[in-house]
């Protein structure tokens, strides 16, 4: 039988995609490399066969067919940096339990009590932007109190940061779920939709869909909004309201979830595009919009040759300047290779599969002879590079796209721009 240890190497070399080295896998479980080497000797002589094979330059790695052969089931991940335990940490105070008990936590996740004070201050500045949220410790336990409608939030700040590879692909949202069919809640929803001749756009899809399931996982596990959003009761007799309902009595019957009133409102407003930020927020946003678009980014030509070309020339210059490291441009590269990242709008949003970034920032490129970009003509570029220690700034972008590529005034108004302080303009206002 495999000790706990042992169970670990496995998880953790089944959900990687890359090989691990001993010594980083000593470095997460606390231990040298050569109880490593011994431990992986135990697991192979346990299943009876080379489940996991070690390359002396890459490191150890699962054989997947194995796996799959011999029925071997993967535990629960153990995060690896602490950015990765303290979305662990949130999505355990979401989910799993009221409250964690942090001596049960360092054995879980092999790291000491002084690293889960840093992660819990992390923490903290985190869900510092969610007014309605709070941390609280008591003693060896802690819990995150407050609103419903922030901790939703939050959690969608998470799953746009897990999913910011493919974060306008609606099937990597899908498959965040497995509880339910995120994809089949779509085309009930199409439906819904087409009955009430109402349209989304394409590129407001996802963000629809994500506030979907993020609802249904939140009273899946019990957890409702209590409290009506401003302007219900205009609401609540419009055509977004009636969609609402009638996708959320749907949810209901298929989940056996309450069909709660302010859970249909709260959709309802969502549809009908009010975002509700305070002025303070509306601020905010605009300031972090402005510090990622900065002007020596911004670049207009009359044309360029390819897709490729624009590619090459915007990642080389994010290079040049020192924002981003030597992989960065390979990882859009294979981003574009997976699916096209252009819209019917006339936009292009390029982005890489990988992190590789050393400053959150966004290149723009306006094209006055659009060119053509997988399945359609592009007049506007936006080369999305966003650190993993920045996720909130990838919500704020992505509510500023939808807003502008929605309407088509708004969207001729940017691309028309004739320098960085008219487009910056038109960004901000």
């Amino acid at each position: 039988m495999l000790s706990k240890r042992q169970s670990h190497i496995v998880d953790l070399l089944n959900n990687e995609l890359k090989p691990i080295t001993g010594r980083d896998l000593g470095k997460t479980l606390g231990v040298s490399d050569r109880t490593i080497r011994s431990d992986v000797e135990a697991i192979n002589a346990e299943y009876g066969c080379e489940l996991i094979r070690a390359n002396r330059r890459s490191g150890y790695y699962i054989d997947h067919d194995l796996m799959k052969a011999q029925n071997i089931s993967s535990q629960e991940v153990i995060p690896q940096t602490a950015q990765q335990r303290c979305v662990y940490l949130i999505k355990e105070l979401l989910f799993r339990s009221r409250e964690i008990n942090l001596i049960d936590l360092q054995e879980r996740v092999f790291v000491s009590g002084y690293s889960i004070d840093n992660d819990l201050r992390k923490i903290r500045d985190m869900i510092r932007r969610y007014p309605g949220l709070r941390l609280v410790r008591s003693r060896n336990h802690i819990r995150l109190s407050g609103d419903e409608g922030d901790k939703r939030k939050l959690y969608k700040e998470l799953l746009m940061e897990e999913t910011k590879g493919n974060f306008v692909n609606l099937s990597a949202i899908a498959d965040i779920w497995k509880d339910f069919d995120l994809l089949k809640l779509e085309d009930d929803f199409t439906e819904i939709c087409e009955k009430y001749d109402f349209r989304i756009s394409e590129m407001e899809y996802p963000l629809i869909m994500l506030h979907a399931g993020v609802s249904i996982e939140r009273m899946l596990n019990h957890n409702y909004v209590s409290e009506e959003p401003p302007e219900a009761a205009e609401e609540e007799g419009g055509k977004e309201y009636q969609i609402a309902d009638e996708l959320f009595a749907r949810i209901s019957e298929i989940y056996k979830v309450k069909l709660v009133k302010d859970e249909v409102l709260r959709f309802a407003g969502l549809l009908k595009g009010k975002d509700r930020l305070t002025e303070e927020e509306t601020r905010e946003e605009a300031d972090d919009m402005e510090r990622l678009m900065r002007k020596d980014l911004f670049h207009i030509r009359d044309s360029m040759e390819s897709r490729e070309a624009i590619l090459n020339f915007l990642c080389d210059s994010l290079y040049e300047k020192g924002l981003s490291g030597e992989n960065f441009k390979e990882n859009v590269f294979r981003r574009e290779a997976l699916s096209g990242t252009s819209f019917v709008y006339g936009f292009a949003v390029p982005h890489a599969i990988e992190v590789s970034t050393r400053e959150s920032c966004i290149s723009i490129m306006i094209l006055r002879e659009p060119v053509k970009w997988g399945d359609f003509n592009v007049s506007l570029v936006v080369l999305l590079a966003i650190r993993d220690t920045d996720n909130s700034l990838l919500k704020v972008f992505f509510d500023w796209l939808c807003n502008i590529v929605t309407d088509n005034n708004k969207f001729q108004e940017l691309i028309q721009s004739k320098n960085y302080e008219e487009f910056m303009n038109h960004v901000t206002r």
